[in-house]
């Protein structure tokens, strides 16, 4: 977690997922810190994280926010299109 010298700034960390709405498979993940006294931006951070993962075309996309801690793991993951929520993903080998 981010940290400064003055306690009066609080950090927040989010996660924009991007996956693919019919398969679940997640294309590009992007990390948002944000601080208590930053001014908004004109991009807000789903249309950049859209903007950054470049989704192929044809590929229907959305995007999911989550706590970054939720997918910072080392399992494989996926979106449960269902519940539209972080699942791990069954690998088979």
């Amino acid at each position: 977690m981010a940290q400064t010298t003055d306690s009066t700034i609080k950090p927040s960390s989010r996660a924009y997922v991007v996956f693919d709405k019919s398969s679940g498979e997640i294309i590009h993940i992007h990390h948002a810190i944000t601080f208590s006294a930053d001014l908004p931006t004109s991009e807000k951070p789903e249309a950049r994280a859209l903007r950054l993962a470049g989704a192929p075309a044809g590929v229907s996309v959305d995007v999911l926010e989550v706590e970054s801690a939720r997918i910072n793991n080392l399992k494989p993951i996926k979106v449960d299109t269902a519940s539209r929520a972080i699942v791990d993903k069954i690998v088979k080998s």
